[in-house]
């Protein structure tokens, strides 16, 4: 028996080395353990020393490390103290233990036990030749085991314990095999190792040297008149490529009023600067009179545009074409005098082409 515990205690000391694999002990997960192995009983005893335990165990982890198991043992030996046929001695043994697995997450898990328990003495003895008989007796016991995962759910298990009989004052030893399956719970989840990026050095560019060509006139020195300040570009003028102007008119009028001077000279600086756009003028009104009258005033309308364009602005008229609408596309509402005041109009369009 003392050489079992020996070699218990150096195997768990050697496998407190092993690597950590997708195993171990699982938290909130309920465990089932059966076994079976030797039992020592202490020499004070009426018993044969070595026994028999048969074992199962149900039990939980609060943690990967703390798990707590109730165990139900039966003990079968026979009796030492007469020779006769069917004299054998059964001991029902329940008890709960404490578990602390010491390396939960690894493919090898040793740990310790303590608990406590209370055997119950069945003897087959019908005859009464036995001399005497041993009492029912509280039991404390501690202990240390050690579960290799197969899986992540199934391990092998070898336990070795000290029984203590408080009752009888004698000490009891145990070493058993088993397995442990692991219903449910959550193991150690993995550990997710970002790539760190060194972060790229940019190379400062390099600005054209610009050197002052005169100094400060004046006596005092200015201050950082010394650095060499870098060039600064001028942005150039966004090219438009198209103008649009409107031009409004008095109410049954054709005459360009010079407010729109400046407008409309737009259009001819745009069309001189651009050799190949040609503008679109449109001539409206409002709704007030006949659709012939209309349109014959909206088309005077454009041609008074086009005429001011020409003459004022010197811009070739083949570039200009004109076209008239009357009182059908209205810009506002013709109910009200300011949306009427709104459609008396020309509007003049320059493309760039």
């Amino acid at each position: 028996m003392r050489k079992l515990m020996v070699l218990m205690c150096v195997f768990t000391v050697v496998v407190m080395c092993a690597g950590d694999v997708l195993a171990g002990m699982k938290q909130g997960a309920v465990t089932v353990s059966p076994s079976a192995g030797g039992y020592r009983f202490d020499s004070s005893k009426e018993i044969d020393n070595n026994g028999r335990m048969y074992n199962l165990g149900i039990g939980y982890n609060f943690t990967q490390n703390l798990g707590i198991e109730a165990n139900f043992s039966l003990l079968d030996s026979d009796a030492n103290s007469c020779n006769c046929k069917d004299n054998q001695t059964l001991v029902y043994f329940p008890r709960v233990e404490a578990l602390y697995h010491i390396m939960p997450d690894k493919m090898f898990v040793p740990y310790l036990a303590v608990g406590g328990g209370y055997q119950i003495y069945r003897y087959d003895d019908d005859k009464n030749l036995r001399k005497e008989k041993l009492d029912d007796a509280a039991i404390v016991d501690y202990g240390l085991g050690l579960k290799v995962f197969l899986t992540d759910n199934l391990a092998l298990r070898g336990d070795v314990r000290h029984f203590y009989d408080i009752t009888n004052s004698a000490s009891d030893f145990a070493v058993t095999a088993g397995i442990t399956y692991q219903f449910g719970g959550e193991g150690k989840k993995p550990v997710k190792v970002e790539e760190v990026r060194k972060p790229e050095v940019k190379k400062p560019e390099t600005k054209p040297e610009t050197k002052m060509t005169k100094e400060p006139s004046s006596s005092h020195p200015v201050k950082g008149a010394d650095k060499i300040l870098p060039p600064v570009k001028k942005e150039e003028p966004k090219k438009e490529e198209k103008i649009e102007v409107t031009v409004l008119f008095e109410f049954n009028k054709t005459v360009v009023r010079p407010m729109y001077k400046d407008q409309l000279q737009r259009v001819a600086d745009f069309m001189k600067a651009n050799p190949t756009a040609v503008a679109a003028v449109e001539g409206h009104t409002d709704s007030v009179g006949s659709e012939k009258y209309n349109l014959n005033l909206s088309r005077k309308r454009a041609q008074s545009v086009k005429n001011y364009i020409v003459k004022t602005f010197r811009v070739d008229p083949s570039r200009i074409t004109i076209s008239w609408f009357g009182k059908n596309k209205p810009a506002a509402d013709n109910k009200t005098e300011e949306g009427r005041k709104l459609n008396r109009r020309a509007i003049t369009i320059s493309i760039k082409k």
